[in-house]
């Protein structure tokens, strides 16, 4: 069973109160809450999708589910890892604001408070605390490498042609120097695990597929109030 957080009644999850010297966005702390971090381990997945979803994110959407992948996975647009330090996650994401800096980078947990539907996984592979602080540091050594917009509109025009991601695929591959999202924590957990997350026959790893993979088990989180 998929165990998810959302932001429409936090108070039917509380678990107590949080507090921050310094200042947080002016949106978080108008929402009020934040998920209680102390309830995870270095190297969680972090899946999320929006509450509103955009037009990036039904595109994600939809070339998931045309790729072969249940609508309770193909739903889930985002993943991330969490790093152990009680606030950030370590991410590939992407931004069509020039300003802006994609690739990868570390984000505060609170980007996902409010806006987003929160899904927490912890693999099952990383029995030991040694082992999932080798992981997030293994992600860590992939900041401000870019994100690879290539692979991902190639998956897409594939899935738009109705080549899932169930097909052998020798023509779809990552640039050595660029990931994306799913792929960043694929390739953190292979590193230490020597396990490959990602389909058999071509190694693609999306957000669905981490949904429904039976390597993981899912972990319920709280919300906390902001004071």
């Amino acid at each position: 069973m998929q165990i998810e957080l959302h932001p429409t009644n936090p108070s039917s999850c509380r678990g107590g109160k949080w507090s921050r010297r310094g200042a947080i966005p002016e949106s978080v702390r108008k929402f009020g809450w934040i998920f209680d971090t102390s309830l995870l381990e270095p190297a969680d997945l972090i899946l999320v999708r929006e509450t509103k979803t955009d037009r990036v994110g039904r595109a994600i959407v939809g070339a998931q589910l045309r790729g072969g992948y249940h609508c309770n996975d193909a739903r889930w647009t985002h993943a991330a890892m969490y790093v152990g330090d009680g606030i950030t996650l370590c991410e590939a994401t992407f931004s069509l604001n020039p300003f802006e800096k994609g690739g990868v980078i570390l984000t505060p947990v609170w980007e996902y408070c409010g806006s987003h539907i929160v899904r927490v996984r912890r693999p099952k592979e990383l029995k030991t605390s040694n082992d999932r602080w080798l992981v997030a540091i293994s992600a860590l050594t992939n900041l401000n490498k870019a994100y690879d917009f290539g692979y991902i509109l190639n998956l897409a025009f594939r899935a738009q042609r109705g080549e899932g991601f169930w097909a052998n695929d020798t023509r779809c591959h990552l640039k050595p120097s660029a990931l994306v999202c799913s792929t960043l924590y694929a390739d953190a957990y292979t590193r230490h695990t020597r396990k490959v997350l990602g389909e058999k026959e071509n190694g693609h790893c999306t957000p669905a597929y981490l949904s429904q993979c039976d390597q993981f088990v899912d972990v319920g989180v709280n919300w906390l109030e902001i004071s």
